[in-house]
């Protein structure tokens, strides 16, 4: 499970950088005078990563969980920001990126998903606990 779980975040966090598309403007908290930009998104591009705050340490994390019927992992954001880029309709500002990533990725974060559970399997002899 843990395995998946670092893939997936990986990948995300891979998506949200690189370049974007759209305007340009003055980054938030410069210095004045400072004529420091960034590029934000355009409508169906990956979020725009303004500070870094959602792509860096700790932007996106995951916790691996259990019970007695179920093994889980939770993926998400401390970020209230990334909560609403995620949910908010992309015309309204929206850019969704963790379901995009997972449908972009899907065998890929499945297969590590499934690698886990074999070694976790022959790790523990066969028996998932």
């Amino acid at each position: 499970m843990e395995t998946g779980a670092t893939k997936y975040v990986n990948l995300l966090v891979r998506n949200l950088k690189g370049q974007r598309h759209g305007i340009t403007y003055p980054l938030p908290g410069r210095a004045e005078g400072s004529k420091k930009t960034y590029v934000a998104s355009a409508p169906h591009e990956y979020p725009a990563v303004r500070l870094g705050l959602i792509s860096g340490p700790g932007g996106y994390r995951h916790e691996v969980w259990s019970n007695a019927l179920y093994w889980g992992a939770t993926i998400g954001s401390r970020f209230e920001h990334a909560r609403e880029l995620e949910e908010r309709p992309i015309s309204r500002g929206g850019r969704p990126h963790l379901k995009r990533t997972y449908d972009e990725n899907r065998e890929e974060i499945l297969g590590a998903f499934v690698r886990g559970f074999r070694v976790a399997a022959a790790t523990h002899g066969g028996a998932m606990r």
